[in-house]
């Protein structure tokens, strides 16, 4: 619950920056003409501003159209109230007790906090409230997607292999002749005991080797047994072969996207 409301608070100060701000003024005030005028509806009024949000950034653009629909179902109520005529189909209960209270004097209190804007309020911040509850399906749900499309390979523990006893870990190197690399790189790295494949280019006369695989064991001994299993399936094609055992550990990190 904590982290929820640190994400609350860090989005609150994000909408106060200046530009976001002002697309959350500009929402609000084009919202609340768009209910009230006649013909228009909340839905016709976010579509109708949507080409103007896409020369924007991605955060002033969805503030702008959310704070236009969350506006106008505030100002629907105004013509509901004084005219009887519903800004929204959702305005349509207001007719009976919102202009009621209208015709016997009271606009402002069924316009105001006692009315309108009460309700208005309540049922904004309910919805938020909702929201933020269902959060973890949203991620679910988005996060599926990005692992079918390829934007996530995979989701996992990433466990500390030294702790766990796996303290053996070597950089297999192997000159595989360039006509088969490829191919056999591929069948290298399908095998279940090799965490990382590259085909890099050799470097020669320094260094001959052009195909590494990553292997992990409890010790050496374990190590040089898988070592015999790449070596089967490379076979003829692999002239040279050596590995590079880790002494130490000068830092481990995964890829960090930052936001700009």
């Amino acid at each position: 619950m904590l982290e929820v409301l640190q994400l609350l608070a860090g989005g609150f100060l994000h909408v106060l920056t200046p530009v976001n701000f002002a697309a959350l003024v500009v929402g609000l005030v084009v919202g609340m003409l768009v209910a009230v005028l006649p013909g228009l509806t909340l839905v016709m009024g976010v579509v109708l501003a949507l080409p103007f949000t896409y020369g924007m950034a991605i955060t002033p653009s969805i503030i702008l159209l959310t704070a236009m629909y969350v506006s106008g179902t505030y100002g629907g109520a105004i013509t509901s109230i004084l005219f009887r005529i519903p800004g929204e189909p959702m305005d349509v209960p207001l007719l009976w007790d919102g202009f009621a209270m209208a015709r016997a004097g009271q606009p402002a209190q069924a316009l105001g906090w006692t009315g309108a804007q009460v309700t208005s309020t309540y049922g904004a911040c309910a919805s938020g409230a909702q929201a933020i509850g269902v959060a973890p399906d949203l991620v679910r749900t988005r996060v599926a997607a990005m692992l079918r499309d390829g934007r996530i390979r995979r989701i996992g523990a990433v466990p500390n292999h030294y702790a766990l006893g796996w303290r053996a870990n070597g950089m297999t190197v192997w000159d595989v002749d360039d006509a088969r690399v490829d191919e056999l790189g591929a069948r290298v790295g399908a095998l279940p005991d090799v965490t990382h494949c590259y085909r890099r280019p050799r470097r020669l006369p320094q260094w001959r080797y052009n195909l590494f695989a990553m292997l992990h064991g409890r010790d050496r001994d374990e190590v040089a047994t898988k070592i015999a299993v790449i070596a089967r399936v490379l076979g003829e094609a692999a002239r040279a072969h050596d590995v590079l055992y880790s002494t130490r550990i000068l830092k481990k990190a995964g890829l960090r996207l930052a936001a700009e």
